[in-house]
């Protein structure tokens, strides 16, 4: 069953529109807005209304069924298991959930569930029927909202933008990432007592405020760092996901966190000498080789930068800081000390060919390392390691680069790895199946999403 909203359900006064708008930014209102209506389209086409506008007391007899079914459903198999039928049935249910802050929380799905939904259907599902591609969408809802939220001074204009925006019946699912931005804009105020306090009252089941505040404060870590973190990181939000992620970390393991912060804050120096170092051996490699060098100045779009690339064109992207919230997840995965992290920061530097590719690794980690770490006077330079996944794919995902891990020194060891890989692999890396917030930040990940994506095709087909 498909669900959809109707063309004219956004179709009032300016007057009420205005006030919406107002009042999802606002967070706060009066008056409660009226319940969207929402019609059920089956294959046959017979309409069925599901929730209308007269009905303000809650769910329809067969939305609370659908909801009973599919918390059950969803306690039997899992978060990873939750069936794209069940999501798609419910989701303008948890949309009109979201975009309604004076929602009553006994009338509807608990915020806990509605999260695990949201979260799960947006990261299960790259293109989502006529919608295009998910990132850029949720891209484009991020930008949006800051718009907005950048027109202090102009309430008309606010308001006229998001009426403009409601009103296209296309944007059911930009109006939903709109909310869901919200929603990781509320998750992020977690150093600001009052303002969480005010978000957790309306949305107990994901911010419970129960205890004393340290435990307010790690109750909310949790599904930040689970459910908020990777779906900013799909949505291309590389600071929103690194806040995010360091302030969850920071509250879930407080001590650990300040000490490798310390130790990260004296060696930043260091750290950014080894960097430049790294930007020493690519111009040389690219004088040697005969090569253009393109800069891109973020790596999450650094892929834009390179429609004319060639056969004599090589594009170096900075990759940014870990982060100590970064470190302290990988070190954890590894079993490592911090100190045996050695990708802290790096270049990204992307070929036209393979054979441009190992060219540049050839050069990389053998005769130009020595020339260049001399001219910059460091004291020593060590390869740790050199993986090549390019030839020998990381199964399930198929990723596909060359690490070249190394550590520098002009007084003391700093980490940096410089991946190489070519723009075929690397458009694979950023925006296919091997994209970052796939291989590590779903928790679908080896036979898990083989399996889920399985389920889901006998579900869709059946």
């Amino acid at each position: 069953m498909w669900l959809k909203m109707e063309k004219h359900m956004f179709k009032r006064s300016s007057t009420h529109n205005a006030t919406m708008a107002h009042t999802l930014f606002s967070r706060s209102s009066a008056s409660r807005p009226a319940r969207p209506r929402l019609v059920a389209v089956n294959p046959s086409g017979h309409v069925e209304t599901i929730i209308s506008t007269k009905e303000s007391n809650g769910f329809s007899p067969a939305i609370r069924s659908r909801v009973e079914r599919a918390k059950q459903h969803y306690s039997e198999l899992g978060a990873e298991d939750v069936c794209k039928h069940s999501l798609r049935v419910l989701r303008a249910a948890v949309q009109g959930k979201l975009l309604d802050p004076n929602a009553d929380e006994s009338d509807m799905l608990s915020m806990e569930l509605a999260d695990q939904i949201l979260y799960h259907s947006l990261t299960s599902e790259g293109h989502l029927p006529n919608e295009g591609h998910f990132s850029s969408r949720f891209h484009d809802a991020f930008q949006l909202q800051r718009t907005l939220n950048d027109l202090d001074s102009a309430k008309g204009e606010r308001s006229s933008s998001y009426v403009e925006l409601l009103n296209d019946p296309s944007n059911d699912l930009t109006n939903l990432l709109i909310a869901f931005y919200t929603r990781i804009a509320d998750s992020m105020t977690i150093h600001d007592r009052e303002t969480l306090k005010a978000s957790a009252t309306k949305m107990p089941g994901i911010f419970p405020v129960h205890g004393s505040w340290a435990e307010v404060q790690q109750n909310m870590a949790a599904p930040m760092l689970n459910i908020y973190c990777p779906v900013a990181d799909w949505g291309g939000q590389t600071r929103a996901y690194r806040e995010m992620r360091d302030n969850a970390v920071y509250y879930l393991q407080p001590d650990r966190f300040r000490g490798v912060a310390r130790h990260v804050r004296s060696r930043m120096e260091a750290l950014e000498k080894a960097n430049k170092f790294l930007m020493g051996l690519i111009s040389r490699m690219a004088t040697r080789l005969g090569l253009r060098v393109i800069t891109a100045p973020d790596y999450r779009v650094v892929s834009r930068a390179f429609d004319s690339i060639g056969p004599g064109t090589v594009a170096v992207a900075l990759k940014p800081f870990k982060g100590v919230g970064g470190l302290l997840r990988k070190s954890d995965k590894k079993s490592v000390p911090v100190d045996n992290v050695h990708d802290w920061s790096g270049l990204t530097v992307i070929t036209a060919d393979e054979k441009q590719m190992y060219d540049a690794v050839n050069f990389l980690h053998s005769e130009g390392v020595g020339r260049v770490a001399s001219e910059m006077n460091l004291r020593s330079i060590r390869l740790c390691e050199v993986e090549d996944h390019a030839a020998n794919p990381k199964p399930v995902t198929n990723y596909q680069s060359v690490h070249i891990d190394t550590e520098t020194s002009a007084e003391e060891m700093v980490p940096v790895e410089c991946i190489v890989r070519t723009l075929k692999m690397h458009k694979k890396a950023d925006e296919g199946e091997a994209s970052h917030d796939r291989y590590k930040e779903s928790p679908l990940v080896n036979g898990e999403r083989k399996r889920f994506e399985q389920r889901l095709a006998e579900i869709t087909s059946s």
